[in-house]
């Protein structure tokens, strides 16, 4: 079975109110994915109740770890897993490696007359989690999503089958920017504004008829949120700017109770790219949410200002948090200290790093091979960014109110947008 706790309900993670429910319901075993790791007091419940716990996690670990039977985390001081940055999907993927490995050597297909699994059949799922993680796409976390895109144009799920077909995604020319940008948000919708549970029974499913019908209620779903999070960043901005002063502002710490808790996280993202600095966005009940820029810790810097924060996890990129409304300013204030110790005024300015100026004659399809065989790209391995100087643009036409399209004139087979 599995369990997610309800976003607005229970809150993140693993909680109270979920491990009561698990043995209300005969439970004796929880595996915990994405989340555990700081979870101390929660384990000591589940323990107390009979229930094992096994802790899958790759968030920053705090200073005392839960008492559960395992913890697969490569962020332990003794573990010797040498790739620190696989997303909790990329952990239980190793996990998975070696469940099998063990359960060959004890006999146990052979004993039960069961076909081995192939796990390279769930390498899709595997580079699903790790993109849309925004993990550093390095290392393992390259070869993983490398090889998964290649299964996933192949796969064998109806519920990622429906989920390509209803984001209108050509199976052959699928990459890392399809599952960051369309899929990714789709099944997340899900647990941001409703269940989180629909994600799961779409990527678990073996109904086609069923798998398309939850692609569409997560598509719709999605929907709704692009609308939400489209206003919250506009309000957002202009509170900032607003309220703010801004040129000495080295973060962002903006609340409004009124700000839907399910799609904070998108905010935070967003308002951190347009202004170009560490933001946490508060919402509804002091849960807040915060994502990074360039080489800036957050979690070590919401470390830093425990003192004014019920509670608090994440990694590098991203963190979590929930705080008392009457303690929001003195988190301001600190926070703010903690980035201006960390960032001059330069680091604050937007910047556009150009890899290579390019002649526009170069541009062809083997160019264009040779740029996508550097791939999959995503977070820390961005698709390159060329510079072509001294261009102009024909048959120029604005879509939709924001986008361009344009011919180029030095070299009209190729179109721009």
């Amino acid at each position: 079975e599995f369990y997610i706790p309800h976003r607005f309900k229970e809150g993140y993670g693993l909680g109270k109110e979920g491990i009561q429910n698990i043995a209300n319901a005969g439970g004796n075993l929880i595996i915990t994915v994405d989340c555990g790791v700081t979870n101390y007091k929660e384990v000591e419940l589940a323990n107390s109740l009979g229930i094992d716990v096994i802790i899958i996690d790759h968030h920053q670990i705090q200073v005392q770890l839960p008492n559960a039977v395992a913890i697969l985390n490569p962020h332990q001081k003794d573990c010797n897993f040498p790739f620190k940055h696989l997303a909790a999907v990329g952990v239980t993927f190793f996990l998975a490696i070696a469940l099998r490995k063990h359960l060959r050597e004890q006999g146990y297909f052979k004993k039960n007359q069961l076909i081995e699994p192939d796990l390279k059949e769930y390498l899709d799922l595997v580079a699903l989690g790790t993109v849309a993680d925004m993990v550093p796409l390095k290392g393992e976390n390259r070869k993983l999503v490398y090889h998964g895109i290649n299964q996933m144009k192949k796969t064998k799920w109806p519920g990622l089958i429906a989920l390509i077909e209803i984001s209108q995604i050509n199976s052959f020319y699928l990459e890392s920017d399809d599952i960051g940008f369309k899929l990714g948000p789709r099944i997340n919708a899900a647990g941001r504004l409703k269940d989180a549970s629909v994600g799961i029974q779409l990527l678990t499913t073996d109904k086609h008829q069923l798998a398309f019908e939850l692609a569409s209620l997560l598509n719709d779903t999605n929907t709704d949120r692009q609308s939400i999070d489209a206003r919250m960043v506009s309000d957002a901005i202009k509170k900032f700017e607003q309220d703010s002063d801004t040129d000495n502002n080295y973060g962002i710490v903006l609340n409004n109770e009124d700000w839907h808790p399910g799609v904070i996280g998108i905010v935070a993202s967003r308002v951190s790219k347009q202004l170009n600095r560490p933001t946490i966005i508060i919402g509804k009940n002091g849960k807040g949410s915060g994502r990074s820029i360039g080489s800036v810790d957050l979690f070590e810097v919401v470390y830093e200002c425990k003192e004014t924060l019920q509670n608090f996890g994440g990694h590098k990129a991203a963190v979590g948090l929930t705080i008392d409304q009457q303690k929001i300013d003195a988190f301001k204030i600190q926070f703010n200290q903690m980035l201006k110790n960390r960032l001059s005024q330069d680091d604050l300015e937007a910047s556009l790093y150009i890899d290579s100026t390019l002649d526009i004659q170069c541009i062809d399809h083997a160019f264009l091979d040779t740029v996508l065989s550097a791939g999959p790209f995503g977070t820390q391995h961005s698709k390159p960014i060329f510079c072509a100087q001294n261009v102009t643009l024909s048959q120029v036409k604005v879509i939709q109110d924001k986008h361009l399209s344009f011919q180029l004139a030095e070299n009209p087979q190729i179109r721009g947008i």
